[in-house]
C-alpha cells in the first residue's frame, strides 16, 4: 500500500474515531457520567444499567483511539522530510593526533584567492594565525570570529594577528562560540572538532572534513553572517594589555 493510501486509511479511521467520540454527546451528561464511574462496577459485576452504559461508553472509546492514534501517524508523516543539500564536490577527511589536520588547514588558507572566513574557540596555532596574516598580506579579505571568553588563555593568536592587519570580532552572545569553521572563497567548508591549537593536533583525539561545495559554503556563510552581527570589535584591551596615557602639562 502506497504511502498515500496509508494516509488517506489513516485519516479515514481517524474521522471515523472522532464521529464515534461526537456521538457520545447525544447522551446525556447525567448518563455518560454514570457510565464512567460505573468502570469499576463493570469489573466487580453490580448495577446492570450502569453496566450497560459503562461498556457502551467504552466501546466507542474503543473505537476512538486507534482513528485518533491513525490522525496521529497521518499529521507525522505528512510532514515533508528537511531539506538536504546534495553535495558532488570532492571531501577529505583528516584525523588527530599527528594526522595532518593543521598543515590541510594552512594548505587551503595559503590557496585562497579571495575570502577566508573564520570561527574559532581555542586559537592558539602559530601556524594557522601565521597563514591568515599571509593571506591577508596578498590581499585575500580574511574576517575572524573568535570566542571572547577564550582570549586569555596561554598562546591565544587574537593579539597577533589584530597586530599584523587582521581584526577579529569577538563573540559572547551564546553560552560558548564553540565553532571550529574556515570557510574559503565562498567554495568550501573546513569544519570538525578540531580546535586551530597544537592540543588538538598533537594530543587530542580529533576529526577534520574538507568540503568543497558552494551551496555548503553559502550556508556556513550565512551563519558566520549571524554570529558576526552580535559580535564587538576586538581590543588589546580584551587580553588585558595597559595602553601608556600620554598627559599634557594640564593634565598633571
Amino acid at each position: 500500500m502506497s504511502d498515500l493510501r496509508v494516509g488517506r486509511f489513516s485519516l479515514f479511521l481517524a474521522l471515523a474515531g472522532l464521529v464515534a467520540v461526537a456521538a457520545t454527546f447525544f447522551v446525556p451528561a447525567i448518563v455518560v457520567l454514570c457510565g464512567v464511574f460505573s468502570g469499576v462496577v463493570l469489573i466487580t459485576g453490580g448495577m446492570s444499567v450502569r453496566t450497560r452504559v459503562a461498556r457502551i461508553g467504552l466501546s466507542l472509546a474503543l473505537i476512538a483511539l486507534p482513528g485518533i492514534a491513525a490522525l496521529s501517524y497521518y499529521k507525522y508523516e505528512a510532514v515533508p522530510p528537511s531539506r538536504v543539500i546534495q553535495g558532488r564536490g570532492p571531501v577529505e577527511v583528516r584525523f588527530s593526533p599527528n594526522g595532518g589536520c593543521t598543515e590541510a588547514i594552512v594548505a587551503q588558507i595559503s590557496g585562497a584567492k579571495k575570502s577566508v572566513l573564520v570561527q574559532a574557540y581555542s586559537f592558539t596555532s602559530a601556524p594557522i594565525a601565521q597563514a591568515l596574516v599571509a593571506a591577508h598580506n596578498r590581499g585575500v579579505d580574511v574576517r575572524v570570529i573568535l570566542d571572547q571568553k577564550r582570549l586569555n588563555e596561554d598562546g591565544n593568536k587574537a593579539a597577533f594577528i589584530y597586530d599584523n592587519g587582521v581584526a577579529p570580532l569577538t563573540d559572547k552572545e551564546n553560552g560558548d562560540a564553540h565553532n571550529k569553521v574556515l570557510i574559503i572563497d565562498s567554495s568550501v567548508v573546513i569544519t570538525g572538532s578540531m580546535n586551530f591549537s597544537a592540543k588538538g593536533e598533537f594530543r587530542n583525539a580529533e576529526n577534520l572534513l574538507i568540503l568543497q561545495e558552494p551551496s555548503l559554503a553559502t550556508k556556513y556563510t550565512n551563519n558566520w553572517n549571524t554570529h558576526a552581527r552580535h559580535s564587538f570589535p576586538y581590543t588589546r584591551m580584551h587580553q588585558g594589555v595597559t595602553v601608556p596615557a600620554l598627559l599634557t602639562p594640564e593634565d598633571e
